[in-house]
């Protein structure tokens, strides 16, 4: 606001024109510096000309005081910004498309972003489960768990992602009394190297020096044979690690998420 100390009836210019003066001369000097320090100027009575003086007394008869008010008030508040799960920006909840938890209504619960990507297996990690033993049959346990039955159907369960077995250990409640037990990951219904066998008065077997590549989609499955067990029927847990960062050839799976077989 710019209030003029003018006499009208003795000056040719109009408030108007100190005012569109005023502003130009507020941009050319910087508005900031100019609110900062101004508060005085002097106005050419002929042509409005305006300069910035530290008071009144400054002016000389040919020109006229101009005084520069205070600054305005606030503004009006702004408008609300869009709510997070306002997916359409209509400022209304619909229920149909952003109550995404259902809960009747829309809130910051409702704002989740889309499922990321599965991370990466851990490298390696301890899997298991424990069976029982059968005199004169050989058993087949599913390897992640405790189901065990005398046929390998309903054993097998898959592989989500490719990787090598290896540290296979099989420790029995008791030793066997007679013949022994021999221990074999399967893979796809195929005995694979890495094996152990717990024999008479023992009751642990490990194999920490064989490793076996599987591949996305292998179904695995530990299977126990009898060899000339006739007595005791020992309870077994079993474990082995898997890596599913690399593979029996030290590298990490191939592009196509596959271990190649070492040769």
């Amino acid at each position: 606001m710019i209030k003029g100390v003018i006499e009208v009836d003795r000056i040719k210019f109009t408030v108007m024109g100190i005012t569109v003066l005023t502003i130009a001369f507020l941009f050319a000097l910087g508005t900031s510096s100019f609110a900062a320090t101004a508060e005085q100027g002097c106005a050419k009575k002929n042509n409005g000309q305006l300069r910035i003086v530290d008071s009144c007394g400054d002016c000389n008869p040919a020109e006229v005081c101009v005084e520069f008010g205070s600054g305005g008030g606030g503004g009006m508040d702004g408008m609300n910004g869009i709510s997070c799960w306002d997916l359409n920006e209509n400022m209304q909840c619909d229920l149909e498309t952003e109550d995404i938890n259902e809960s009747g209504g829309c809130n910051v619960e409702d704002c989740q972003g889309p499922q990321g990507e599965q991370g990466p297996a851990t490298c390696p990690s301890l899997i298991g489960g424990f069976g029982k033993t059968k005199n004169n049959a050989s058993r087949y346990f599913t390897y992640f768990g405790d189901k065990e039955a005398a046929a390998v159907t309903g054993q097998k369960q898959s592989v989500e992602t490719a990787g090598s077995f290896t540290g296979l250990n099989v420790l029995a409640a008791t030793a066997p009394t007679a013949g022994s037990y021999t221990f074999y990951l399967q893979v796809d219904d195929a005995d694979t190297a890495l094996t152990c066998n717990i024999g008479i008065g023992g009751t642990e077997c490990i194999n920490v020096d064989t490793c076996v590549d599987v591949n996305p989609g292998a179904k695995i499955n530990l299977r126990a044979v009898n060899n000339g067990t006739t007595s005791g029927e020992p309870a077994v847990n079993h474990s082995a690690v898997f890596n599913g960062c690399q593979c029996c050839n030290g590298e990490p799976p191939d592009e196509d998420g596959n271990c190649i077989p070492v040769e």
